[in-house]
């Protein structure tokens, strides 16, 4: 079994923050969903472009990935994508890729360069 946080991370969801300042991405459909803040005790917070998944079978995943690591130089943001449930075996790929995934179950990678 594969143990990302060590730290409880928070995260913040920005408010007073809209998608539409950040940068256009390639097309509306692939605009980030969220910018969210995240930081663990001691550490600076990084900010996220989010991009949400509904699905978590392994081709969405990778869909997710591709479309986050697209958008990632377009916004300036780190990349997070968000899915209802993400296995061991998908975070590792998360990490691999240094894109950040959280499920709505509480497992996840955060990768701050």
């Amino acid at each position: 079994m594969v143990h990302y946080f060590s730290k409880t991370i928070v995260f913040l969801l920005e408010k007073n923050r809209s998608t539409d300042r950040i940068p256009s991405c390639a097309s509306p459909r692939e605009q980030p969903v969220a910018v969210l803040e995240a930081y663990a005790e001691g550490t600076p917070r990084a900010t996220f472009a989010v991009t949400y998944t509904r699905l978590w079978t392994p081709k969405m995943v990778v869909a997710a990935v591709a479309h986050a690591e697209r958008n990632a130089p377009l916004t300036g943001l780190l990349p997070m994508v968000v899915a209802p449930y993400l296995s061991d075996e998908r975070l590792q790929e998360f990490e691999r890729h240094a894109i950040s995934g959280v499920d709505l179950c509480g497992n996840g990678v955060v990768v701050v360069p």
